[in-house]
């Protein structure tokens, strides 16, 4: 993938979580991607991030669950059995 497809699909998801620009936005694209690297560093920086919401109210946990990413989910404090 090259740089430029790459920039291109971060602005998607952003505008897919809804909150273009924002650190909530940051914390909803990880979640929706699975990014857990990124997402401990942001965590560490501001754990009140894990109850962020978009426009519609849906959470990290909600981004997370819906996409599959267990590793994340368990990164959000939620018990995956």
């Amino acid at each position: 993938m090259d740089d430029n497809n790459e920039e291109e699909d971060i602005q998607d998801d952003f505008l897919y979580a809804g909150t273009l620009n924002t650190i909530q936005g940051w914390m909803l694209t990880l979640a929706r991607t699975g990014d857990q690297e990124w997402l401990i560093e942001l965590l560490a920086a501001h754990p009140d991030l894990v109850s962020a919401t978009d426009s519609n109210g849906n959470t990290p946990l909600h981004f997370a669950s819906a996409n599959g990413h267990t590793g994340t989910l368990s990164l959000l404090d939620f018990e995956v059995e």
